[in-house]
């Protein structure tokens, strides 16, 4: 039967029984054990389900089970994962097996690697050593999924025992330990072929300097297979030393040293030949860290590549190599197709390139053409603006939008005689554009331009015009403006109304809006109440509470939003009436607007519509207390992490990490020892926020080394001063696994105070492995 079908007859009254006896409670565990063989995984899952949530009057049931009734595999594997599951805590019952036969220690070390604990590694580390392989194997495996240092010297001498079966999972598991320990006997395997390809792997994501020459020697000396594993190893190297220690220089810097010569260069780009695309892009990468001009021409046929992501790898590489590579790309760019031109014109910078930018503009190819424009914004030389205004008139509109954005680039002096000119074309889009182009410079010059749009024959020539005029202060102007919400044409109308809210406000303005609030069209009243509320005409709060009953929803909608400007008790009740409303539209723009107001008196029904059933609604709602500086604010987010929706759960996470308060880091700490929450926290904590520093320290003297690691890490990724000595303070603290963990950042940093603390602890800590791993670390 498919895990995916819906359950029988009989099985639904199999279902039903499981779900009586689950009511039951404990009384009903030999039932559900002994329905652990049901033919239908339908079943069993339902009873795995009822045995895991009995919790701890089932866990030793089931290890009985697991111990003496091994005659049926589909026992075995229910039993398994109903421990795994299980909310009881099976990790100190478990303890009663470690002298059960191997098959049973096989699944021990299965159970405790699946539930993942920290408290576990100790006796799957016992369990690593044991005589047999299976037990052995499967003991490693699960000192992989924890993940962690704790059990380092097992994994090492599971990879020094010749045992090819217990060697290959310690060498994943020791890639991952971010233990300094770890790169010796890796760089061991890494020179027996049948490791090589695994060790170049595990080393590649300790993201250790130390790592770094072996790799570049398997790159430039190994066959063509291993050579390519090596490079990518060193691209995924460079990648994991930045994100363990916030910079990746220091690493290319080795890299460079390792590789300083141009046949060396030149055999790993051969490998670009034979490379699959993600190794092409990889080895861009690894090129582009190198920095040296021979890669140049090595790289210029990717730009073409169609792959995924191997075009835009050649062309970070290129820019990367500087410079040096300006020829080429010029040369690229005369005699290049398409794709090549496509991908050599956003690498362009020099000033001097843009009269060959600027022949790209009448390109048979509109993307091209796009791109040259873009390009041209970039380089800014006024000989090019004729041509760009050329282009104003191509028959694309994206070469017509890139043309317009890049003129809106240059200075207002170099612009303004050929925009005037422009504005007079007898062409429509140049009209328009030259409009737009006038509009976002404000010039006082530009008046007679706009009044004359307003009789232009074209709608959206006049409405450029209006915008126009919105942006200048002069009287002309603003009486232009007053007359155009008298015109018989509603979209004009329409444009007027949202133009006078640019405007600084005054009497007239007030009563023409107001009046607009009346108008047959939907759309004239929609701009007049985004008007008013944008300059706060008090005097027309009473008017805007009558269009939350408009008949047109966005007119509804536009009251709600010009009510948010008001802090006043009629606007604000007016919204907590609006945020109740059966209408989840208008209901979540008032929980918008409530949240603009950020009155604390609202911040309770803020919080009910967040536990609401709808998650848009709940969105909206955090968003919105997000403004207020309450305490329960970041309780309310820090719960949301665990909102059943992953765009709720991913918002909430951004607006914790954006709080200021102590409180909001502690959360986020909290939140790490929840698998579920902990990739989104480790994520949150590496953001900058006032209280992050203190709020990280606090959670350091009674860290484990898991949490501590993490810990190092955040704080080694957060901008400015004040995070180094954080780090310094973790390397100094009472607590050894926040010694251990601080020690590779600090060495990593070849910083000379951090170096010469690391020292000390080498000769002097109390605790023997932070001794070790800092020796391990001033070795390397």
């Amino acid at each position: 039967m498919s895990n995916h079908s819906s359950p029988t007859p009989p099985e639904q009254e199999r279902l039903a029984a499981v779900a009586r006896w689950r009511a039951q409670g404990p009384s009903a565990i030999p039932q559900l054990i002994g329905e652990l063989v049901d033919p239908s995984w339908v079943v069993r899952r339902a009873v795995v389900s009822a045995l895991a949530q009995l919790g701890e009057p089932a866990i030793d049931p089931l290890l009985s089970t697991l111990r003496e009734k091994r005659d049926h595999e589909g026992r075995i594997a229910a039993s398994v994962d109903a421990l795994v599951l299980s909310v009881g805590e099976v990790e100190g019952a478990i303890l009663q097996l470690q002298e059960a036969e191997p098959s049973v220690l096989a699944d021990v070390a299965q159970i405790l690697g699946r539930r993942r604990k920290s408290a576990s590694v100790p006796m799957l580390a016992q369990l690593a050593e044991h005589p047999d392989d299976t037990v052995s194997v499967a003991a490693l495996e699960g000192l992989g999924r924890i993940g962690g240092r704790a059990a380092v010297d097992s994994l090492v001498r599971a990879s020094e025992s010749g045992n090819f079966f217990r060697t290959f999972p310690a060498i994943d598991v020791l890639g991952r330990s971010e233990d300094p320990r770890a790169i010796a006997p890796l760089v061991r395997l890494l020179r027996q072929p049948q490791y090589t390809m695994e060790a170049a792997r595990a080393l590649s994501r300790t993201g250790a300097r130390a790592a770094v020459v072996p790799l570049a020697e398997l790159a430039t000396s190994g066959g063509r297979s291993t050579a390519r594993v090596a490079a990518v190893a060193l691209d995924e190297l460079l990648t994991r030393h930045e994100e363990r220690f916030g910079e990746r220089e220091r690493a290319e810097e080795v890299l460079r040293t390792a590789l300083d010569s141009d046949p060396a260069v030149l055999r790993i780009g051969e490998l670009l030949h034979e490379a699959e695309p993600s190794e092409q892009s990889a080895i861009c990468r690894v090129l582009g860290a190198l920095r040296r001009p021979v890669t140049g021409e090595l790289l210029l046929p990717l730009l073409g590549s169609r792959a995924p992501g191997v075009a835009a790898a050649a062309a970070n590489a290129l820019r990367q190599v500087g410079g040096g590579a300006e020829g080429p790309l010029i040369s690229a760019l005369r005699r290049g197709g398409v794709e090549l031109r496509l991908a050599v014109l956003p690498l362009l910078k020099s000033r001097s390139a843009a009269r060959e930018v600027a022949l790209a503009l009448a390109d048979a190819s509109a993307e091209v053409r796009a791109a040259a424009c873009e390009t041209l914004g970039r380089l800014l030389d006024p000989a090019t603006l004729p041509s760009l205004f050329e282009r104003l008139r191509d028959a694309s509109a994206a070469v017509n939008q890139a043309a317009l954005a890049s003129i809106q680039a240059f200075s207002l002096s170099d612009v303004e005689p050929l925009a005037t000119q422009a504005a007079r074309s007898d062409q429509l889009p140049v009209r328009r554009a030259a409009l737009r182009i006038l509009s976002s410079f404000g010039s006082p010059a530009s008046l007679p331009i706009f009044l004359r749009a307003l009789s232009d024959p074209d709608s959206r020539v006049r409405d450029s015009g209006i915008q126009g005029l919105a942006l200048l202060e002069a009287p002309e102007a603003v009486e232009s403006l007053l007359q155009v919400t008298r015109a018989p044409i509603p979209p004009t109308r329409a444009s007027a109304m949202r133009a006078l809210g640019m405007s600084l406000g005054g009497t007239s303005i007030e009563a023409a809006l107001l009046g607009g609030l009346k108008d047959s069209d939907p759309w004239v009243r929609y701009y007049a109440c985004q008007s008013l509320g944008r300059l706060r005409v008090t005097a027309a709060l009473g008017a805007i509470e009558e269009r939350l009953v408009d008949p047109a929803p966005h007119v509804r909608l536009a009251a709600v939003e010009a009510l948010s400007h008001f802090t006043v008790p009629r606007a604000l009740e007016a919204l907590r009436r609006a945020a109740r409303d059966p209408d989840e539209d208008l209901q979540r723009g008032a929980l918008v607007g409530l949240g603009i107001a950020a009155d604390p008196s609202t911040l309770p029904l803020l919080i009910e519509a967040a536990h609401g059933p709808v998650a848009a609604t709940r969105l909206v709602a955090l968003s919105s207390m997000a403004a207020f500086p309450s305490p329960t604010v970041v309780v309310e987010l820090a719960l949301a992490m665990r909102d059943p929706d992953e765009t709720v759960r991913s918002t909430a996470t951004s607006l914790l990490a954006g709080r200021e308060e102590l409180q909001a880091t502690t959360e986020l700490v909290a939140a790490l020892s929840d698998p579920e929450t902990r990739p989104l926290a480790i994520r949150a904590l590496m953001v900058p926020a006032p209280g992050r520093i203190p709020g990280i320290l606090e959670a350091v003297p009674d860290a484990d080394p898991e949490l501590a690691a993490e810990l190092v890490s955040a704080l080694n990724h957060l901008p400015g001063p004040e995070a180094w000595p954080a780090v310094l303070a973790m390397l100094r603290s009472p607590n050894p696994a926040a010694r251990r963990a601080a020690a590779p950042v600090v060495a990593g940093t070849g910083s000379r105070d951090g170096l010469a603390l690391v020292r000390d602890l080498s000769e002097q800590d109390p605790d023997p492995e932070v001794r070790r791993v800092c020796t391990l670390l001033l070795a390397q």
